[in-house]
């Protein structure tokens, strides 16, 4: 028989072990964004954010009533101040920087998941397991448009409220100070997003269970489910009805079936999958159930878990039955998928007798059908679908500088789909050349520092597109360049530049010899002062960033170049801001965050007794 009280265990997964599971993930995501991101903002972004968000905070006229108002179905209040303190940080609009804040997020809910489900299963091996599992999968990037949108942080605080909500609930008694911190936690998710009101709706149904186990606390438990009811209804109450999104809804219950099959069975297209798929949450409802076990006991925990993820997959089998498989619910799915392995672990170390056969037959089938096609789906869809999507965005960012410079209308139409970022092309144009948006437009396609005059031309070098004849990556900008056909173009220039900048750090392009000791870029301040800037290599087929302090007050570029044999070219400064800088720098560390994750999961096994006892138990040493 199966001990029916409360399994109490010490917390077993370390915080070595847990920070380098997430490192490895953060990793990932970071590579994945610097490999594949771009800045450019894309679809609702112009809506969601340029006009709806920070138009009004530039201009001191966002209200309250906007920072609460429908997205979609949604509503993104914490998006919104996240968004809005981002921007107002770094100077400028930058998803990228977006994106790299939402990875932290999204890495948090992981370690949140590791550390909640992980410390109640009681073998070695299967922490072991569960917690690889968890970082791969969602180092894998099965939802790289969350990954590389900058709009979907709402996506990634639904799930870290619900799973700190649902574990403060599950840990501690009702009405008690813990459980209440669940119910204040369960509170951010409905003005995070619609999907927010699932977790304290599944919740009741715990409540309910220890209603029903524990029949002498009716008022506390009655008070408890009046409470999370509440919580849950207010969340439905905020959800908004967009008609125009009618067309994605499904048509009917054959419809609505149809998309749950697709959904449940990711990562396969396959819809018998599904029942694979699902069959660890049932077995462990069912056998918790039958053996009547506590809810105490971490089994309700992940059946809790479970319920909220399949109350996920039931809103957008119904709500976007038309693109139920896009790749932003994807990390959805992933969760569905942890939970679904936990249940799989936890039946097997939990049964002892008969039963354990019949575990060990699902767990087989589980691993083996669910593990094919994920790495079915990594091998051979994702790389075209992220390699496209890169495509795409360099495209989008070509016609959004050229219209910031040219304003030319004909950059935004009869255009391929998804050749321009937004599907109005005239609204797109009004939102850019919006004074207040068009200030703040990230880097990449905000038009360059104008000089004020072009003083001290000293020889023949430098001149608007100065280019080597083999050199073809040529920009819709201005750029300056030393080459010239007739050989021996040496000489300086200086541009003037006035005062005024967003930001307190400017970029500028820099292509040809750069690292050649005969150039030399140096900026001089208002007071004389000279500041050389130092030029790292670059090939001569592209452009290399180099940035640089913006002084306080007017300041000088001087480019030269003593070198009769070599041509070196640059383009006029724009601001950055320094979040731009950190996220970038965050993104060229992708390689040392991972080694310094694989480090701490090493010396977290080395310095845990039971690696010794594990090992010598399975006679590995």
């Amino acid at each position: 028989m199966i001990d029916n009280s409360p399994i109490t265990t010490r917390p077993r997964i370390t915080w070595l072990y847990l920070v380098g599971l997430g490192l490895l993930v953060l990793a990932a995501k970071f590579a994945l964004i610097d490999q594949f991101g771009n800045s450019t903002p894309f679809w609702d972004q112009w809506d969601g954010e340029a006009k709806g968000m920070l138009a009004p905070a530039q201009e001191n006229r966002l209200s309250w009533s906007q920072m609460f108002a429908a997205h979609c179905e949604h509503r993104i209040f914490l998006t919104r101040v996240l968004l809005i303190g981002l921007v107002d940080l770094n100077g400028i609009w930058d998803p990228k920087v977006e994106m790299v804040t939402q990875a932290f997020i999204h890495v948090g809910g992981i370690m949140v998941l590791i550390a909640l489900c992980g410390r109640f299963l009681t073998s070695y091996a299967a922490r072991l397991l569960f917690g690889f599992f968890v970082a791969a999968i969602f180092a894998l990037p099965f939802g790289w448009e969350n990954t590389l949108w900058g709009f979907q942080s709402q996506f990634y605080l639904v799930v870290l409220w619900g799973l700190i909500g649902i574990g403060c609930c599950w840990r501690n008694p009702t009405l008690s100070r813990g459980w209440w911190v669940g119910v204040i936690v369960f509170c951010l998710g409905p003005i995070s997003m619609a999907g927010g009101v699932f977790a304290p709706a599944v919740t009741c149904g715990l409540i309910a269970m220890r209603l029903f186990q524990n029949r002498s606390e009716w008022v506390r438990q009655g008070i408890g489910l009046l409470v999370l009811g509440a919580v849950t209804a207010a969340g439905l109450l905020m959800i908004h009805h967009v008609s125009a999104h009618s067309v994605l809804k499904a048509q009917n219950i054959g419809h609505f079936f149809s998309a749950l099959l697709k959904v449940t069975s990711w990562p396969s297209k396959v819809p018998v999958v599904a029942f694979i798929a699902q069959a660890p949450l049932v077995a462990l409802l069912v056998w918790a159930l039958w053996k009547r076990i506590s809810t105490k006991d971490p089994a309700w925990l992940l059946i809790t878990l479970g319920m909220w993820c399949s109350g996920q997959a039931v809103a957008i089998a119904y709500g976007r039955a038309v693109g139920s498989l896009a790749s932003r619910y994807a990390d959805n799915f992933s969760l569905s998928l942890c939970v679904g392995f936990a249940c799989l672990l936890y039946l097997f170390i939990a049964n002892k007798d008969r039963f354990r056969k019949a575990a060990v037959f699902l767990a087989a089938a589980w691993v083996v059908t669910i593990g094919g096609c994920l790495i079915f789906s990594a091998v051979f869809r994702l790389p075209k679908q992220i390699t496209k999507k890169a495509e795409e965005s360099l495209i989008q960012e070509r016609h959004v500088k050229a219209f910031v410079l040219n304003n030319d209308i004909a950059e935004f139409t009869d255009k391929p789909f998804m050749h321009v970022p937004y599907p109005n092309s005239e609204r797109l144009a009004d939102t850019i050349n919006h004074p207040s948006i068009r200030a703040i437009l990230p880097t990449n396609v905000r038009a360059p520092l104008s000089p004020l005059k072009t003083t001290n031309t000293v020889g023949n070098a430098f001149r608007p597109d100065g280019f080597g004849p083999t050199f073809t990556n040529r920009d819709s900008e201005t750029s300056w360049g030393s080459f010239d056909a007739s050989g021996g173009a040496t000489g300086s220039v200086e541009l003037q530049f006035p005062a005024e900048a967003r930001t307190a750090w400017l970029k500028i392009s820099v292509t040809g010899y750069s690292n050649n000791k005969d150039f030399a870029l140096t900026l001089i301040d208002q007071k004389g002062t000279e500041h050389k800037i130092t030029l790292t290599a670059s090939a001569v087929s592209r452009w290399r960033s180099v940035f640089f302090h913006r002084p306080a007050g007017p300041f000088t570029l001087r480019m030269t170049d003593n070198s009769p044999n070599s041509w070196l070219a640059f383009t006029l400064p724009r601001e950055v801001g320094a979040l731009s800088l950190v996220a970038g720098f965050l993104q060229d560390q992708a390689g040392i965050i991972a080694f310094l994750g694989v480090a701490l999961i090493g010396i977290a096994l080395w310095k845990d007794p039971e690696t010794e006892a594990f090992a010598r138990h399975h006679r590995l040493f």
